[in-house]
């Protein structure tokens, strides 16, 4: 089955061929990512793409799934973020750092991708709070600084430093454990709403917690991805 993230069309497709297919989902796993630097791209949609790559699309696809998931409990949605998120100057107060494809928000290299992140968090602390009751768990994680393709959108000339910085991080099967962790892991099948890094719960940061800003990253979202009363509601 094909799916591209950044597209809600492909998003929608897979979520149709995969419900007649499959009668069950025991673990969805949000890890696919896409960082773009230095350069500003938009999807289809006409959404930043990063941002619909990293939060969106999986945004989208764990509400067309959640109803399957019901059916499969105990289940577990997982989310990979990034310590990176630390450095987010997100305000989900700002129309502009929602879909960032115009306005005066920072194009440092890499803000958006940051920002993409820390939204991941917010998503799946509010998240958490909606499933409480359902015996599906929501966590999200940071795997570490992999070795992975997602830096291959960078300029030429940050190809070479990086290539040697390469050498300091860890290979995508050690990246893997702390996926798999919280994945798998029978310490933390009631575990939800929390954060991992080095197989170990973590504190995010302090703005995470603001549940006003849950409530709007989620609100807004479902704007951006045209959820309607037909679809699943979480």
């Amino acid at each position: 089955m094909k799916l591209d993230l950044s597209s809600q069309k492909s998003v929608r497709e897979f979520a149709k061929e995969f419900l007649a297919n499959e009668s069950r989902l025991d673990l969805l796993v949000h890890n696919a990512a896409y960082a773009g630097v230095f350069k500003k791209s938009v999807s289809v949609d006409g959404i930043e793409l990063t941002m619909a790559t990293n939060h969106y699309g999986p945004f989208l696809l764990t509400h067309l799934l959640i109803n399957v998931m019901k059916k499969s409990t105990p289940a577990r949605i997982v989310v990979v973020s990034s310590k990176l998120h630390h450095v987010s100057t997100m305000k989900v107060t700002r129309i502009e750092d929602l879909n960032p494809i115009s306005g005066p928000q920072s194009w440092f290299p890499g803000q958006i991708y940051h920002n993409s992140k820390f939204a991941n968090i917010l998503f799946t602390f509010e998240l958490a709070k909606r499933l409480k009751r359902s015996n599906i768990t929501a966590n999200c994680l940071h795997p570490g600084m992999v070795d992975s393709n997602i830096w291959r959108n960078y300029p030429l000339f940050l190809q070479i430093p990086l290539y040697v910085f390469r050498f300091f991080l860890k290979s995508p099967q050690a990246g893997a454990s702390v996926v798999l962790y919280v994945s798998l892991s029978e310490r933390l099948k009631n575990i939800t709403g929390k954060y991992f890094r080095k197989c170990k719960e973590a504190r995010p940061n302090a703005r995470i917690f603001n549940k006003q800003w849950q409530n709007i990253l989620w609100d807004e979202s479902k704007k951006i991805v045209k959820l309607t009363r037909h679809d699943p509601q979480i």
